[in-house]
């Protein structure tokens, strides 16, 4: 047996002996970890969100920042279809783009994508 075999035995055999946790420990390990969520959603979140803000106030529309809206949209093959690559985007068309991928995220019903359509006061043209 060569020595990499052995030693893939020993970490099995290792990790065979090894007790598993009890449900207490787990209860008591998602108790640990729903106590910090609740500490950062109650008492640090609008702290950082307030630094977050004051880091951003002289924040420009760039490549970077498009990028960041489009994935957190979760634009699609679609987008690049009708708007075209996002990293050849020009500046000037940033706001059109990001206007088409929430209308894209909208478009699956007519009437939601209507009421975007009239929220960004444009019409469709032909």
């Amino acid at each position: 047996m060569e020595a990499g075999q052995r030693q893939d035995l020993d970490t099995n055999e290792e990790s065979q002996s090894r007790p598993l946790p009890s449900p207490t420990d787990i209860a008591n390990a998602y108790e640990v970890v729903r106590g910090a969520e609740r500490v950062w959603r109650e008492e640090s979140r609008i702290k950082e969100l307030r630094r977050l803000l004051r880091g951003t106030a002289n924040l420009k529309l760039t490549r970077e920042l498009l990028l960041l809206v489009l994935e957190e949209l979760a634009i699609d093959d679609d987008f690049d279809e009708l708007v075209g690559d996002p990293a050849a985007i020009p500046p000037s068309r940033f706001p059109q783009a990001i206007a088409m991928a929430v209308a894209l995220r909208h478009s699956w019903r007519r009437d939601d994508l209507e009421s975007i359509a009239e929220n960004l006061d444009v019409r469709a043209r032909d």
